[in-house]
């Protein structure tokens, strides 16, 4: 599941593949992870779709704000359009960014039967066992643990038994 959801998060419009995570979901008895309406929207492109469109309507808004003072045109209507769709796309871009950070903090459990820990401790309480597959969203990491939250609970689990969709960055070593 957690490769076909790497593809949708590159590939948005490869049905192969969402056919496919439906059937792994199906098959493992797992629910999709829950989307706030900006995680559904930034899922209409890929990745880094929304970045490009972000980047170049603040282009397009700066260049019809500039360049006619800068090269002494006279100001027409149509710049003051460009810029305005500028704006407007630029705007409406950044809830779907937002989207794309949210959604990069989304993961699931990759060993049967995890434990959900109270305590992020190898003697911690066992307050469910995840299977594998259940999404879940991270929210920190301490001492080999992660703590998740699924849609039932929160708790830590072993951080090998858990893995992001978006791979974090390594880190540099000491």
């Amino acid at each position: 599941m957690l490769a076909w959801e790497k593809a949708l998060l590159l590939e948005p419009w490869n049905e192969a593949a969402r056919n496919n995570l439906q059937f792994a979901r199906k098959a493992a008895q797992v629910e999709s992870p829950d989307l706030a309406w900006y995680e559904a929207v930034s899922s209409w492109l890929p990745i880094n779709g929304w970045i490009w469109v972000g980047v170049l309507s603040f282009w397009l808004l700066i260049a019809m704000l500039v360049l006619s003072e800068l090269f002494h045109w006279k100001k027409g209507g149509w710049q003051n359009a460009f810029a305005a769709v500028g704006l407007t796309v630029l705007l409406l871009s950044l809830p779907a960014q937002w989207g794309i950070h949210t959604r990069s903090r989304l993961g699931f459990v990759m060993e049967k039967d995890s434990p959900l820990l109270l305590t992020p401790t190898s003697e911690g309480q066992i307050t469910a066992r995840l299977p594998s597959g259940e999404p879940a969203r991270f929210e920190r990491w301490r001492n080999g643990f992660v703590l998740v939250r699924t849609s039932r609970a929160r708790g830590w689990v072993r951080s090998e038994h858990f893995a992001l969709v978006v791979s974090p960055m390594p880190r540099p070593g000491p």
